[in-house]
């Protein structure tokens, strides 16, 4: 076993309830980028359960990375289960296979006590990917100390994200663990709790603590354990977007605009492939992106990466569109490049007694993190349609014609998606696009309220530009 320094933290959030049955916010402050961490890895092997806690590790020498002795557990030698250099777990830049392991020689795998390995890779990390030192210094896990963990962190009680986050956290130790934690103090272990009480520590075993001293970055320590009420429930009430992660291979309709921003508070744009060469969305999205620019992304989970691009030719805007009330807000975009499969199109409804109240469907897309950020990841929510006279008393907004109003029928969860979110019924097994989302009501993180365009009323003139 190869000597090292290295403490090991446990998470916990202080805030005003320790309901271990709530669902928590996500799990961090901010979305992070794997250029400010080359050092961490994921591991995960190809049929990865959603809810099964995520492995991550440090990398720490060309050919070694730390992890917790649990993770290294459940991956056999031989297998190409590490992806260094990219953001999302599930599709790592480059893939590297275990060569040995070495867990620590008094590891107990019932209370996680000396919670560490090493796991040696065949081959070698080469840049963009890059070691990060080892702390050596006992200064660095006192109380107080400030640092940043980062990694892949609880989206609700059960599901994970798969996209990379941060979180800016302060040290603590002893005394006052076992009363916010309801945790025993393990020895060689200190504290982390995150200082804003919107966010929580629920991230995955290996999740790397992070000093700076004097302009250079340390790894101070590594989540071994979170404690039961690491996701309890905070005072914010910007939840997740949705019930679950979902695939594009279920939605192979869905397109999404990106234009290279990475600003993660700017709203995406969302739109529905209705036939092999048009794309429905907002007439507000529609305007936002000019013509031969090539910023329509089909046949990914991944708002801003993966997939195939396709070249804007021509824009159609309803003639009665207003931009400033957003009435008739809709658009149909033709594209250069055609869709073919995976692409499908799917059927545009044309019975209005779809968007009766109380019919349910499905709403998918890109939604909100919490009340500035947006997910790059796929969703979908189970939502219901309500009446007028509902929305009215859940939501300061006026009642629009050509519109419905619907809400995700779990209560923890918002119907905040971006602009051209679609709204899909089924009928006899057939697929049929309802409506999309045209506005986000001001305060819909708590009033899971969205309002979608009904398009009955549009039927005729959609497949007028067929």
């Amino acid at each position: 076993m190869l000597p090292l320094l290295v403490v090991l933290f446990a998470c916990v959030v202080i805030n005003g309830s320790t309901n271990t049955d709530s669902d928590p916010d996500t799990n961090g402050s901010k979305l992070a980028s794997i250029e400010d961490h080359p050092y961490i890895v994921s591991l995960r092997g190809k049929r990865e359960d959603p809810n099964e806690v995520p492995c991550m590790g440090c990398i720490i020498s060309d050919n070694l990375i730390l992890t917790t002795a649990n993770c290294a557990e459940r991956f056999e030698t031989h297998t190409r289960v590490i992806k260094s250099g990219s953001a999302d777990r599930r599709k790592g830049a480059r893939e590297h296979t275990i060569a040995e392991k070495y867990p620590h020689q008094d590891y107990n795998s019932t209370d996680l006590s000396h919670n560490i390995a090493l796991i040696r890779v065949v081959g070698r990390f080469n840049l963009p990917d890059e070691p990060i030192l080892v702390n050596y210094n006992p200064e660095y896990s006192d109380t107080g100390v400030k640092g940043v963990v980062a990694g892949w962190g609880k989206i609700n009680s059960g599901t994970w994200m798969d996209e990379l986050y941060e979180s800016n956290v302060n040290i603590f130790r002893g005394g006052i663990f076992p009363a916010l934690g309801s945790g025993r103090i393990i020895d060689d272990s200190f504290y982390v709790v995150d200082p804003d009480r919107e966010n929580s520590t629920c991230y995955g075993d290996g999740a790397p603590f992070i000093v700076e001293y004097k302009n250079v970055t340390y790894l101070a320590g590594f989540l071994t354990q979170r404690t039961q009420n690491c996701n309890a429930d905070t005072d914010s009430a910007a939840g997740t977007i949705t019930g679950e992660r979902t695939s594009i291979e279920d939605f192979p309709y869905i397109v999404s605009f990106y234009n290279g921003s990475k600003d993660p508070k700017q709203s995406p744009c969302i739109g529905s492939i209705v036939s092999r060469n048009l794309v429905l969305t907002t007439a507000y999205c529609a305007a936002k992106f000019e013509t031969n620019t090539k910023v329509i992304r089909s046949g990914s989970n991944d708002r801003k990466t993966g997939g195939r691009m396709h070249t804007i030719a021509m824009k159609y805007l309803h003639e009665d569109y207003n931009s400033t009330t957003l009435n008739h807000n809709i658009a149909l975009i033709r594209v250069v490049e055609k869709f073919d499969d995976p692409d499908k199109p799917i059927v545009v409804n044309y019975n209005p007694e779809q968007s009766n109240v109380g019919n349910k469907g499905v709403v998918a897309g890109w939604g909100k993190i919490n009340s500035e950020n947006w997910m790059d990841g796929l969703y979908e929510s189970n939502v219901n349609i309500i009446s007028d006279e509902i929305f009215r008393t859940s939501a300061p907004h006026a009642v629009l014609d050509h519109f419905f109003y619907v809400k995700d029928s779990d209560p923890k969860n918002s119907t905040c998606y971006g602009d051209g979110a679609p709204f899909v019924v089924e009928e006899k097994n057939m697929s049929y696009i309802a409506g999309f989302l045209t506005q986000r009501t001001r305060d819909c993180e708590r009033t899971s309220i969205g309002i979608f365009i009904d398009l009955s009323r549009y039927y005729n003139w959609i497949v007028g530009h067929f």
